[in-house]
Parts: structure tokens; C-alpha cells; sequence
């Protein structure tokens, strides 16, 4: 009997673990585009005003191999707007029955309004019973959104009906398809351009600026490395001491300070995003116990580093 039991659980367990391979290989994979281009700015419509294309944990892209248009857009007076992954669309004079989708620098297809479905997530695409479906056409008889690659600036109006009426896109942009498909990007030079933005070599048009906190060097946006090192004098005591001497040298910060376990502190000046040794050098009271000297900065990276020195203890000896 305990047999038979043991022999049922092994068949039953590796019944499971085909199953989970088998409904894995089966279900359909989401292929992630390397081509994905972030849009920024804000749609605006007269009825329920800004709709954001971007912000923290979400925003709406533009896939440059493809043209879909896929995410999420934020609108404080209707919530989520969503981009791609939609079905069961709408018809109307001129629209496509579609996912949104950029077509000869042309919008088409449909985003949606979760706040239209039955659900209110986008999680079907039942719609609510009182007039209002959330669906906003992007382009259709007369009307549409559009799209320059070359300069990566969106235009025209998307129609969405009850609630939501026309929707301008003059404010939404991305980075022209120059910068965006293998270029070869630099730093600005000279007097007309920004050094701390990039641009495209071929054409010298302005791709975009680096983000706060990072820095344009060889063609790239990069963060700044923090140097951080403290030293304090001596780095052995005895009973009898007057104190340690502290001195550092620090870089690419924007604001620092010293604190030791003794409880002491001092300011560390920033200049030319440097932090400066007050001369003379700060120096403790006498201590009375090892102490660690920690330099805390605030970097050009808008994070926090540190670095400390110790100043060891000596133990007193005596002749017996």
C-alpha cells in the first residue's frame, strides 16, 4: 500500500512539472523590441485638460521597426489611457479597426480610456452601459495625429468623443529616428549648441539633452564618478593625545560633511564640485577610544556616498 501511494506521488509530480513546461512552451510570448523609442510631454483636450505620456513606473512608446505605439498615458481626471494590446475596436469614417500605429508619419488605429470599460482597467473590452466606451480614434475622415521623424515631434488632433473631445497632440515628442537607429551622436560644441546635450554627427541636430545629474562626454550621457577619500593624523593614539588632524579629498559632489563616532563634526566647503580642505586642517579634541571620521557627500549623481578613516586606540603600558 505505501508502495503504491509513493509510486502515485512520483507520477503525479513529474505529470505537473510536464504540464507547467508544456503550458509554458504553449502560451504566447511577448517579444521585447530593442527599438523602442520612450515619447515624453502631454497631450491636452479641452474637456478633461493634460494627459501624460510619461512618468514614473510608466509611459507610452513608439517601437521605430514596427510603428506600434504601446502603454500607458495618465490623465488626473479620467486615469490610465491606454496604447496597444487593445481589440474589439470601434468603427468610424476613415478610422482603422487597429492597434495605435505610426504609418507614413501618419496615427492610426485606436487607444482607449480605461475608465470606458465595464471593468475600468483595460482588463476587457466589455464597455460601460452609459454611453461612455473610453475609445479615442487616432485618426479618421478629416481629422488625425501625426508624426515628423525627422525632427520626432507629434502634431494633429485624436478624436475621443464623449468626455474626452479632440485631442491635441502638439505637446508629445521623441527623439527624431536619426538619433534613434544607429547614429553616431557627440556633445555639443561651440557657442550654439549645449555640451551637455547630444547630437547627431550626420546632420547636427539636437537629439537630446543629457538627464540632471548626468554628464556628456564622448558621445554619451554618463553619471559622474564621486571620489571620496579621508585621512585622518595619526592613525594611532595614546592616552596622552591632542587630538587627530582630518583631511580628505573628494570630487563630482555637490555638498559634504565630516562626522566622528566622538560626536564631532564639521562642514566640508564644495567648490567647483570639489570639497575643499580648510586650512588648518580640522582637528579633534582628544579622544579617549578608537574613532572612525566618516565624510558623508551628496554627489552630481543626486546620490549619497561616503568614506571614513580610523583612528586607532593605543593601550597604556606599565612596568611592574
Amino acid at each position: 500500500m505505501r508502495a503504491s501511494w509513493r509510486n502515485f506521488l512520483i507520477i503525479s509530480c513529474v505529470a505537473i512539472f510536464f504540464g507547467v513546461i508544456m503550458t509554458s512552451l504553449l502560451m504566447p510570448q511577448t517579444a521585447i523590441s530593442q527599438s523602442a523609442s520612450p515619447l515624453s510631454g502631454y497631450m491636452w483636450s479641452s474637456t478633461i485638460g493634460w494627459i501624460s505620456v510619461e512618468g514614473s513606473g510608466y509611459g507610452v512608446t513608439y517601437d521605430t521597426t514596427t510603428g506600434d505605439l504601446s502603454g500607458f498615458a495618465w490623465s488626473d481626471n479620467i486615469g490610465w489611457v491606454k496604447f496597444g494590446r487593445l481589440g474589439s475596436f470601434p468603427g468610424g469614417a476613415g478610422t482603422t479597426g487597429d492597434n495605435a500605429k505610426i504609418v507614413s508619419g501618419n496615427l492610426t488605429g485606436w487607444a482607449r480610456a480605461c475608465a470606458g470599460t465595464a471593468a475600468g482597467d483595460c482588463s476587457a473590452m466589455a464597455s460601460r452601459t452609459d454611453g461612455w466606451d473610453g475609445w479615442i480614434s487616432l485618426g479618421g475622415t478629416g481629422y488625425g495625429a501625426t508624426y515628423d521623424g525627422s525632427t520626432g515631434a507629434f502634431g494633429g488632433y485624436a478624436w475621443g468623443d464623449v468626455n474626452v473631445g479632440w485631442v491635441d497632440f502638439s505637446g508629445v515628442s521623441t527623439e527624431p529616428l536619426s538619433c534613434q537607429i544607429g547614429a553616431v551622436l557627440r556633445c555639443g560644441v561651440g557657442v550654439n549648441e549645449d555640451s551637455n546635450s547630444l547630437y547627431d554627427t550626420s546632420n547636427g541636430k539636437l537629439c537630446r539633452p543629457c538627464d540632471v545629474g548626468t554628464t556628456c562626454s564622448n558621445g554619451s550621457c554618463t553619471k559622474p564618478v564621486t571620489a571620496c577619500s579621508i585621512e585622518v593624523k595619526p592613525m594611532l593614539i595614546g592616552a596622552s593625545n591632542v587630538g587627530a588632524t582630518v583631511s580628505w579629498n573628494v570630487t563630482n559632489v555637490k555638498t559634504c560633511s565630516v562626522k566622528a563616532t566622538n560626536g564631532e563634526s564639521w562642514p566640508a566647503p564644495v567648490v567647483n564640485d570639489a570639497a575643499i580642505n580648510p586650512m588648518p586642517e580640522p582637528k579633534s579634541s582628544a579622544l579617549n577610544s578608537a574613532t572612525t571620521f566618516t565624510m558623508t557627500c551628496t554627489g552630481l549623481d543626486n546620490e549619497e556616498h561616503s568614506c571614513s578613516a580610523k583612528a586607532e586606540f593605543a593601550p597604556s603600558y606599565q612596568e611592574f
